[in-house]
């Protein structure tokens, strides 16, 4: 049954753009023509026919009149100045659209001069004028001022439903009042400047306190913050022409005719043609299936050979590739003179091992052209197996390629290649792109950004795996025992596909600017990398072995406490035998329920230890165990023979905020608050006539929220050099900065950095063992103090939401699409990313450049000194003894002076014959 009483508009404008970015596989068809704007689009259009069943639709977009200006660019020149120019290949889709839409016969509405949003108004109001409810198709802001009891929007990109509702939760008042809160607010992807200081958070609660604008600017006296009032006595006028651009117009020249606004059948012949040339089979069949729903299929239609119809996509087939195998120096020089006549290759090396410290080269694989790709096997060595040419004479040819300024090689996860070809003395630094590093940047909340993720998520390509070669388990091979006949398709595939990958990306990075942070940061920084993995760190092998003896007795110690206070012997990793002791025996109440029963992870065991000491000793006993078996244990076991050093694997593209990781052993999450903790670093030790540098910047992400924030006390604080922690306490507690007690500053500098990580009044009670009120009134009390740092927090939210993404001051991006999820939860982890991205994430580009120059530097004037790890906002460098001092003053220099803030970057300097002496 048709949905009879209300009329559907969808918003074409804006779909049209979220289809063309939402579906990346580059879609076109089999002459060229780009089509995954148009696809998206359409599916879109079909998606809801079928799932909404309309009677009356009608399809808005933007007209563009060489004669008539829009009214808002009449109003105001600088109306939508900043947007990017329309992709090339969006631009040549745009004629395709309205063709799609007058195929369906769906009624088109536009008028030049206005805007789609506009005519969607002026549609609305005729609408309900008519008694009709109205259904906008959208998930434009812009449009939640037209919601009503009788007006609701429809995202089916996402299935959400905006009720007036859903406008109130947003932004604090119905959706009648949304226009002012948009007028405060501005929208810089409009360009429309709003108030300076008032994003939607702040400009809701403004707008709910007074009303509307005219009756908020008429009493700027009563509004909160000396900084606020300026802006709006500043800016007042600036709001009013924010006001009349915000503002949609309900008095176009738009007829409603409900007639000619009902849904009818599809032209099928011009259907069939149009989607013919766009090769679009799917959304054919799609169609033909909800016409024949709704018997509107002729007799002489019911057949349709849908083998007329092209391929959707172009997966790379076999057809396409142009692999082989390269056995000459003839042929060598063919594929090398190749490479001298493109701007760009793809370089890929196939060894025995994953370890790239233990790894041999077998070949190497190049790509100049999609679907054209070599193998260069240099070490196959099974039986048959060919002559290939010398892994000698192989380097020394494509050296000049590798190495030097001429920066044409493209890889995925370029590290990894770096670090073996060094043991052959080539450094790799012709690096023109890393695929990996690529697509971190533009996705880095991403799971993988390997080679078959990447080629399956952009080209729906499934590629040959190493398993498909080498074998799996116990038969499997090292890649010199694979037959040429399959390791050269193999090898190939990786070059052409890390090849076709940077073309698909590298436009993205462009548009999103993060060119500059791969090839000014990421890249380099590949190389830092490599070079302190290879350098690797000393361990002292007998003191961890003392060590684990020591921390054997007081784990024996732990164990007897526990099986005293159970009443028996009892395991505190076993589940089923601690809710025996504390639930049944000991009678503690049941705080979360599993499926097998009572829970007893670590969080519950943390309540419970308010209530029994049993709790607290397991959770001692399992911390203790895992550093023992993760650290003191295992440790000496990762001592390489050859270098008598620990080589730790940093990780480049794996934390959403820009953070490095490390693995194989993890050395970033030593724990320093505990002693234990700290003696294993201890264990940490430099080669015989040297020492330990170690260099940690100062309260880093605080100095970064004052910079970004321009919040006046944090500013005065950092610039005068006075204690934060003690500042903040004394604001908070209300008393005098010099009366400030030890206990108050520590609850100061918990605060400080708990606001950074969104940190709760119940997590904060918790920390601080007070009740959660006063909790809660010490976190109201820090925002009302640091006024500056609310708002500044209010508009990272709100910028975040309007953009889809949370940005470092660098221009590193993270991705938040849960700010627009249905689910609170979602939403409010969100919230608090985008909150604390900018700020982690700019200390992490912060170290990084830190890295990038000081290793410059070394190597520049030949120092006496290596950096040996990163962990967090702390750097260990191993310094010949007689360099000490002028390493201190470079390292201080190179970390302190890496960028220009409105507050000082400050570094602690330690040396010492240990990791941990040295802090």
């Amino acid at each position: 049954m048709p949905n009879s009483n209300t009329l559907y508009i969808v918003d074409g404008s804006s779909y049209i753009f979220r289809a063309f970015y939402a579906i990346r596989n580059p879609l076109t068809t089999s002459k060229g023509l780009p089509t995954n704007g148009i696809y998206g689009f359409t599916q879109m259009l079909i998606k809801l026919l079928r799932a909404e069943d309309p009677k009356y639709i009608a399809v808005t977009f933007d007209a563009h009149s060489a004669e008539k200006t829009n009214f808002r660019k009449e109003m105001y020149e600088e109306y939508k100045a900043n947007r990017s120019k329309m992709p090339d290949d969006l631009k040549v889709q745009l004629p395709y659209f309205h063709k799609v839409v007058e195929a369906m016969r769906i009624p088109l509405k536009e008028q030049a001069g206005v805007e789609a949003d506009d005519v969607i108004a002026t549609m609305t109001k005729k609408a309900r004028e008519e008694g009709l409810e109205v259904c906008i198709i959208s998930a434009d802001k812009d449009l939640m001022q037209l919601l009503s009891d009788h007006v609701s929007m429809l995202d089916t990109m996402r299935d959400k439903k905006y009720t007036p509702e859903d406008v109130q939760e947003r932004f604090n008042v119905s959706p009648d009042k949304v226009r002012y809160v948009l007028a405060l607010a501005g929208d810089s992807s409009d360009n429309i400047p709003g108030v300076p200081g008032i994003g939607e958070v702040t400009g809701g609660r403004l707008i709910d306190e007074f009303g509307d604008l005219e009756t908020l600017l008429a009493n700027i006296d009563k509004v909160g913050g000396k900084k606020r009032k300026q802006n709006l006595t500043e800016f007042a006028d600036q709001a009013r022409l924010s006001l009349d651009l915000v503002t949609l117009r309900d008095d176009c020249d738009v007829e409603l005719d409900l007639d000619r606004l009902k849904l009818t059948p599809p032209d099928m012949d011009d259907l069939t043609a149009l989607f013919s040339e766009l090769e679009f089979e799917t959304p054919l069949r799609e169609v033909r299936q909800w016409m024949d729903e709704h018997d509107w299929l002729e007799e002489d239609q019911m057949a349709f050979d849908f083998s007329s119809i092209g391929p959707e996509t172009h997966d790379h087939e076999s057809s396409d590739k142009n692999y082989r195998a390269i056995f000459t120096e003839e042929e060598l020089d063919e594929v090398l003179a190749a490479l001298d006549d493109v701007d760009r290759f793809a370089f890929d090396l196939e060894t025995t091992s994953l370890d790239p410290l233990d790894a041999k080269i077998c070949g190497m694989s190049f790509a100049w052209n999609q679907g054209e790709a070599v193998y260069i096997p240099c070490a196959h060595a099974y039986d048959g197996a060919p002559t290939q040419l010398d892994i000698d004479t192989v380097l020394e040819k494509v050296r000049p390629y590798l190495e030097g300024d001429d920066k044409k090689v493209v890889g995925q996860h370029l590290k990894y290649e770096w670090l073996v070809l060094r043991k052959y003395g080539i450094d790799l630094t012709a690096i023109k792109y890393d695929t990996m590093l690529m697509s971190y940047l533009l996705d880095p909340g991403k799971n993988s950004h390997s080679l078959d993720t990447l080629a399956r998520d952009l080209f729906n390509y499934n590629t040959i795996t190493f398993e498909d070669v080498a074998g799996k388990g116990k038969n499997q091979v090292t890649f010199d025992q694979v037959d040429l006949e399959e390791a050269t398709p193999y090898a190939a595939e990786d070059a052409d596909l890390t090849l076709m990958i940077c073309n698909e990306l590298e436009p993205e990075l462009i548009d999103a600017e993060l060119d500059e942070l791969h090839d000014k940061l990421e890249v380099p920084l590949t190389r830092v990398l490599g070079i302190m993995e290879a350098t690797g760190v000393r361990i002292d092998h007998d003191m961890l072995g003392e060590l684990s003896e020591e921390f054997e007795k007081e784990l024996q110690e732990l164990q007897d406490q526990i099986d005293e206070l159970s009443g028996g012997p009892t395991n505190p990793n076993s589940p089923k035998q601690l809710r025996e002791v504390l639930f049944d025996k000991l009678g503690l109440p049941v705080k979360k329920r599993t499926k097998t029963g009572p829970s007893t992870a670590a969080s519950v065991l943390e309540e419970l230890s308010e209530l029994h000491e049993l709790p607290e000793l397991i959770l001692e006993y399992r911390s203790f165990s895992k550093l023992k078996g993760t650290y003191v244990d295992a440790l000496p076991e990762l001592i390489r023979e050859d270098t008598g050093r620990i080589h730790t694997d940093f990780n480049q593209a794996v934390t959403a905020t820009g953070r490095l990781s490390s693995s194989n052993p993890n050395l970033q999450n030593i724990p320093m608050r505990t002693a234990r903790g700290r003696q294993i670093r201890k264990a940490f030790v430099p080669d015989a006539g040297s020492k330990l540098l170690v260099a940690d910047y100062s309260q880093i992400e605080l100095r970064i929220l004052a910079h970004m924030s321009q919040d006046p006390l944090l500013l005065e604080a950092y610039g005068s050099g006075a204690d934060i922690h003690r500042l903040t306490a004394s604001q908070i507690f209300d008393v005098e900065f010099d009366e400030v007690t030890p206990e108050q500053r520590g609850a100061g500098k918990t605060i400080n950095f708990g606001v950074l990580y969104g940190m709760g009044s119940r997590r904060l009670a918790r920390e601080l063992d007070i009740s959660q009120s006063d909790a809660k009134q010490y976190i109201d009390n820090y925002f009302e103090k640091y006024a500056k740092v609310t708002d500044f927090f209010d508009e990272l939210v709100e910028r975040a939401r309007d953009t889809g993404y949370a940005e470092t001051m660098f221009g590193r991006r993270r991705l938040l699409p849960e700010l627009t999820q249905t689910s609170r939860r979602q939403q409010a982890f969100a919230e608090r990313a985008a909150v604390n991205t900018p700020i982690q994430g700019t200390a992490a580009d912060i170290i990084k450049y830190a890295m990038v120059n000081l290793q410059k530097q070394i190597e520049a004037d030949e120092l006496p000194m290596r950096m040996l790890l990163q962990v967090h906002d702390e750097l260990v460098f191993e310094v010949e003894d007689d360099f000490v001092d002028e390493a201190r003053d470079i390292v201080r220099e190179g970390m302190e002076g890496v960028c220009e803030m409105d507050v000082p970057l400050e570094v602690d300097l330690g040396v010492g014959d240990n990791w941990l002496d040295a802090k």
